[in-house]
C-alpha cells in the first residue's frame, strides 16, 4: 500500500503536471492527461447504460492501483452501481428520472 505522505507526493506532482497518476501494483504508475478523466466517465456511464464497451484504461489502472480504496465512491470506483429508487440495482438502460416533466 501507498503510504499517505507518498500519495500526497504523487498528487502533487500530477496536479504541476496536469497528469492523473496512479501508482500500480507491478510496474511504473500509470500516467494520463487530465483529458482521460473525461473520456473515462463518458465510456463509463456508456456501459452503466447497457452499451457493450471495454473498460477505459484509466479504469484498469485504478483496479490494479496499490490502493484501488483510494477511488471508492467515484466513477472510477469498479463496484459503483446505478441504483433506483426502490434500492434496487438499475437495469442497464432503464430510465432512473423522477423528476417532473423535461419539457419545461
Amino acid at each position: 500500500m501507498v503510504s499517505k505522505a507518498r500519495m500526497r507526493t504523487l498528487l502533487r506532482r500530477a496536479e504541476r503536471t496536469g497528469m492523473v497518476v496512479i501508482p500500480q501494483k507491478e510496474g511504473p504508475p500509470a500516467r494520463f492527461p487530465q483529458s482521460a478523466l473525461a473520456e473515462a466517465f463518458i465510456c463509463e456511464m456508456s456501459r452503466m447504460c447497457g452499451e457493450d464497451r471495454e473498460p477505459h484504461p484509466l479504469h484498469v489502472a485504478v483496479r490494479d492501483s496499490t490502493d484501488p480504496e483510494l477511488y471508492a465512491g467515484t466513477f472510477l470506483d469498479s463496484e459503483m452501481r446505478v441504483v433506483g429508487e426502490d434500492g434496487e440495482d438499475a437495469e442497464p438502460g432503464e430510465d432512473l428520472y423522477v423528476g417532473g416533466d423535461l419539457s419545461e
